[in-house]
Formats: structure tokens, sequence, C-alpha cells
């Protein structure tokens, strides 16, 4: 799997699959597959952002991930990233197991991330939006 050299190594680090992804092209249908061997446990994690879709400029965007198939209490840290039109991925930040975060330096101000362990979701809330901030918007579990 090839993971650009623009994400940060952190990330880079995360999205390490240790040889086990191969990452097949349809060559009529243009769709791209990724075969995954050596499966744990772990990899059947999934997990469901959801949240309003647009929000306007200077107002706040509230995020939920549901996450099924793992205990977000149980080890591992709950991650938000993002991927901007001009498809550059930046981390936004993480809660850890424990409840512990941390967050980009950039965005530390603006964001906060919490958690609902009794429903195990953990929420992105994103204050005062600015263009800058237009993006998709990923959870992911890092390790």
């Amino acid at each position: 799997v090839y993971i650009p050299r623009s994400i940060s190594r952190d990330l880079r680090d995360e999205l390490n699959f240790q040889g086990r992804a191969t990452l097949i092209v349809g060559k009529s249908s243009r769709k791209k597959y990724m075969e995954l061997s050596s499966l744990t446990s772990v990899d059947s994690i999934q997990l469901q952002e959801s949240g309003p879709g647009l929000v306007k400029l200077s107002q706040s965007l509230s995020l939920t991930c549901s996450v099924t198939g793992y205990s977000i209490t149980a080890n591992y840290a709950w991650s938000w990233i993002r991927k901007s039109t001009e498809k550059k991925l930046e981390w936004i930040g993480h809660i850890v197991y424990d409840g512990s975060t941390n967050y980009n330096p950039s965005l530390k101000s603006r964001i906060s991330i919490t958690r609902d362990t009794s429903k195990n979701q953990f929420f992105l809330q994103l204050n005062s939006l600015t263009t800058e901030d237009t993006a998709t918007y990923y959870c992911a579990r890092s390790t």
C-alpha cells in the first residue's frame, strides 16, 4: 500500500499494514480494491462517521464516530483526520482508550474530542469554521 510522504510520519505509521495488503486495480472498471491477508479480530473493527453534512462558515461542526467490533476503552487511540479539497490529509487529534486527548497544535484552540463509552462513540467538535476547514472528515483507529 502506497502512503504518500505528505502524510505526517505518525499517520503513515498508523496506516501501515506491514506487508499484509495488496492493492488491486480493475482494468475495465477503474475500481480499486484492497486485499488484506492474515486478518485478526482488530481488522474487523468498523467505524462510521455521522454529522450534518454541510456547515456554514463561523459555525461549529459536530461529528460522531460509532465504533463496532471493539470497545473504545480497551486499547488504542481513536482519531479524527480530514482530507482537504487539495487532497492533503491532516491529523486533527485523537482520544486514547483511557480518555486522554491529543490535538493538532494548529487546531488546538478550536477543537474538542470527547466520547460516550456507553454508546461506544467518540466525537469531534470544531468551532469557528473557516474556508480552510473545508474537507472530508474521517474517524480512524490509531495504534
